[in-house]
């Protein structure tokens, strides 16, 4: 099997808007939730129309990757062998950074950080650079010109990964299109999950 150099599958800019990524999306439930908290602070209507898209929020769990059709094929391969139990991101602050605006964590995710090792694990597998760590997070806008705190805090928003999506991002507006979905397997009980920390 050929093995990719980096340069090779990671994505950039010069190669045109298609991209390749692993994501967690979340239930309709959770989506709700976090607009929700986002109209509470007033960060909503400040995001006004440069905010992403609600059905589109996701958790990054991979790097991003060129859509070629032998990438494309591996990682969907990679996608088919994951095996990790569902999960749960725990979002409790809203954070700008230069464009970029976020819900995130202000403590690590045991589980998230141990998916994407293993995630990375698969990718190296298949022959494709692995790449890194992702923190736990949902972009709200990537190209916000408003202004807002740094950091303030937010009632926690629970939301739970219970399957991996691969998807090839494209287009102005930028949206996704799903290649391949695969649920992960029952959470594991929440007694086993606060043992962690």
């Amino acid at each position: 099997m050929k093995r990719f150099a980096p340069d090779e599958a990671f994505w950039h800019r010069r190669c045109g808007w298609d991209r390749l990524i692993f994501i967690g999306r979340s239930s309709a439930h959770a989506r709700d939730d976090l607009e929700h908290s986002l109209v509470v602070h007033g960060i909503r209507e400040k995001l006004g129309r440069q905010a992403f898209a609600r059905h589109l929020r996701h958790q990054s769990l991979s790097d991003r990757y060129m859509d070629k059709p032998e990438i494309r094929e591996r990682l969907l391969h990679v996608g088919a062998s994951m095996q990790f139990p569902a999960f749960t991101v725990e979002l409790d602050a809203l954070v700008a950074e230069g464009l970029h605006v976020e819900a995130r964590s202000r403590k690590p995710c045991a589980e998230l950080a141990r998916f994407i090792i293993l995630l990375n694990e698969q990718i190296d597998r298949y022959g494709l650079p692995p790449g890194g760590g992702h923190r736990p997070h949902i972009t709200l806008a990537y190209s916000f010109t408003g202004s807002l705190p740094r950091t303030q805090s937010m009632p926690r928003v629970d939301w739970p990964i219970d399957e991996l999506e691969l998807v090839v991002g494209r287009g102005t507006p930028y949206d996704y299109t799903t290649l391949g979905s695969w649920k992960l397997g029952p959470a594991r009980p929440q007694q086993a999950q606060d043992s962690l920390f």
